[in-house]
């Protein structure tokens, strides 16, 4: 996580802004491209954080999801100040997994030992992506809130459609007011070398194992040493 710069938050504003701002500001300077992936829920849905968003949802006086968390706003809007002009799209993508019903949690049907062990993953995986310039954003919070708001209320009805329908919705089939121009992309999963890319990984540790056991054994061994000088 730390090679790919990840942000590591401790769930607070008063803790997080500081550091949130501060590595945005050295990734501006670098002047190369930059992607941030943010998650606006914080969190994956689990029988608590979907209890938490049912009591946030409560005191916007809205009704809870049925397939994703309320987001929150505040993360967001931060980093959007943030990176001012330095970036010029925010890119919404929404996930659809086949094979999750309506009140189950991904993370309890699609488990680390169903997919890596029983070989039993989700064997297509939908993404619906939409982009918005950023200058275009809203810049107040309320407003901000709003327009956020409007994102998560239209992925719902298209997980919702998926869930019905086994794919996500044209703009048409939802009940929107805008249609956008789009098309549908396939791109088949396949590995290209099946040996490589399935033990690979492996092969690398039994390389590094014997050198790292080799370093560890150098090192107890001159600590070892230099005690008995002592």
């Amino acid at each position: 996580m730390k090679f790919f710069e990840f942000i590591f938050l401790r769930r607070k504003l008063e803790h997080d802004k500081d550091n949130i701002i501060n590595n945005l500001e050295i990734a501006k300077k670098r002047g190369r491209p930059l992607w941030l992936v943010l998650f606006p829920e914080g969190t994956v849905i689990s029988d608590n954080t979907r209890l938490k968003s049912k009591e946030f949802a409560a005191k916007l006086h809205m009704d809870d999801y049925k397939f994703t968390l309320l987001p929150r706003t505040t993360g967001l809007m931060l980093c959007k100040e943030t990176l001012g002009d330095s970036v010029e799209w925010l890119y919404d993508l929404t996930v659809g997994y086949p094979g999750i019903e309506p009140g189950q949690n991904p993370e309890d049907v699609m488990t680390m030992k169903r997919i890596f062990c029983e070989g039993n993953g989700p064997h297509e995986i939908h993404i619906h992506m939409r982009r918005y310039r950023l200058a275009d954003l809203p810049t107040d919070t309320e407003s901000f809130i709003h327009w956020l708001l409007d994102r998560w209320t239209e992925k719902d009805k298209r997980l919702i459609y998926f869930n019905e329908h086994g794919k996500f919705p044209e703009e048409s089939d939802l009940d929107n007011d805008r249609i956008y121009n789009g098309r549908t992309v396939k791109i088949p999963i396949q590995l290209q070398n099946t040996l490589k890319e399935c033990y690979g990984y492996w092969l690398y540790l039994l390389i590094y194992i014997p050198i790292v056991y080799a370093m560890l054994h150098l090192t107890r061994f001159a600590y070892t040493t230099f005690v008995q000088s002592l």
